[in-house]
């Protein structure tokens, strides 16, 4: 029975399931767009100069991943398989040599000249 005014009790268990798909779906949205950033990071580490191009190449690997992993849980609920876990190499990779040699960027970088007052 319908309270007046109200909604059925029925209906109110209808959206806090479709509520909850919802939810259950922002994760992979996240990885999506960490997908697509590290992909773009991995492109223009690539053409850089800056950056070894074996770098960028790895990182945009590992956005590959995560699209994958994203897309493929997305469109199939028995999706299992975790490309990301072996493409993450790219981002350790990326740590250890921005704290090793990255720190060292700025003594490469093209020296601006001042301008005329």
């Amino acid at each position: 029975m319908t309270p007046p005014g109200g909604t059925s009790r029925a209906v109110r268990d209808a959206a806090l399931v479709a509520g909850t798909g919802i939810l259950a779906m922002a994760p992979l949205a996240v990885f999506a767009n960490f997908g697509v950033h590290l992909l773009l990071l991995g492109f223009l580490a690539f053409r850089s100069g800056y950056v070894p191009r074996v770098l960028g190449a790895l990182l945009a690997l590992a956005g590959l991943g995560y699209l994958v992993d994203s897309l493929g849980a997305f469109l199939s609920s028995g999706y299992s398989t975790e490309v990301a876990v072996f493409t993450g190499v790219g981002e350790l990779v990326l740590m250890i040599w921005l704290l090793t040699k990255g720190r060292n960027i700025g003594s490469r970088l093209p020296i601006q000249a001042e301008p005329a007052p």
